[in-house]
């Protein structure tokens, strides 16, 4: 049964309308022959597909379409259990770990190796739990801020990914905010306040996100870090849209004093992998680590 408790720790502003308007879906799947297959404007010319695990009905879990996203999670065969946002996979059970991992672990190291520890962390988007799981391993911190537009995603996720998020949306540390985080930090009366880490886990960077990759929400993101912050941020691939890619670490690199590109094995995402940027910002004393 799913949990629709609101915990105490949970923070649901005024509803609001999404901040860009609609636009046609650049991505689209099928469900078919008890096989699954996404398709992109961001990977032409290629699919990806996964095999259901038995017959179609009692594999699909769940199906749903929100103001922000539609919302698929089903069994696979190979890769236990998927969750796909726009018909895109976000997260399968086997190789989920390879992402959350290095998402979060490189940005809390290296914002460690400058402070000494990262008591404060921000996650942008994340609401399937797996970030913050891994988070919320190191023990020295004090609070993770996640906001999420679409409470939806995690009612689901809680109902259906405890396996993956072990628990973690109900951690005493955490505060979850239900708002566009573009808002949550733009804002010029944002109550966000200031952060040792900001994990940007959000989807492709089309449509309603696109604004959390431009230079505008980068600055941002920089102005709420604190001295010898670190912030990570899902990027494409560079063998999917070199140019794309490219793009983004300079826009990373106009802002941030030391910044690194890097590549996430994971084979459920098209081509196997997928890029991230690192990008630092100095201490007090006008020093930065290396960071990768």
């Amino acid at each position: 049964m799913a949990d629709t408790t609101t915990h105490h720790h949970t923070v649901t502003p005024p509803p609001s309308t999404p901040s860009t308007p609609a636009t046609p879906p650049i991505s689209s799947s099928s469900l078919s022959n008890g096989w699954f297959t996404e398709s992109s404007l961001l990977w032409p010319g290629q699919r990806f597909s996964l095999s259901l695990d038995g017959h179609s009905a009692s594999s699909i879990l769940h199906q749903s379409t929100t103001p922000y996203q539609s919302i698929l999670i089903f069994r696979s065969s190979h890769y236990g259990l998927v969750l796909c946002l726009d018909g895109v996979i976000q997260v399968t059970e086997r190789d989920e770990f390879a992402y959350a991992e290095c998402m979060s672990h490189v940005p809390m190291a290296a914002s460690a190796a400058n402070n000494g520890s990262a008591r404060r962390v921000l996650i942008i988007g994340g609401g399937d739990g797996c970030v913050l799981r891994e988070v919320l391993k190191h023990r020295e911190v004090e609070e993770v801020v996640l906001v999420e537009i679409d409470e939806e995603i995690i009612r689901v996720a809680k109902a259906y990914l405890t396996g993956l998020h072990k628990g973690a949306f109900d951690d005493p540390r955490v505060r979850i905010i239900n708002q566009d985080a573009f808002l949550f930090l733009m804002s010029p009366t944002s109550p966000a306040g200031t952060f040792d880490v900001i994990i940007n886990d959000t989807s492709d960077p089309c449509g309603p996100s696109a604004q959390l990759y431009s230079p505008d929400f980068f600055r941002s993101m920089y102005s709420h870090l604190n001295p010898g912050g670190c912030v990570c941020s899902q990027v494409e691939s560079c063998w999917l849209n070199r140019t794309l890619a490219a793009d983004m670490v300079a826009a990373s690199a106009s802002v941030y004093d030391a910044v690194e590109y890097g590549m996430i094995q994971i084979p459920s995402y098209p081509t196997g992998g997928i890029g991230f940027v690192v990008g630092a910002k100095e201490t007090e004393e006008g020093e930065v680590w290396d960071i990768l």
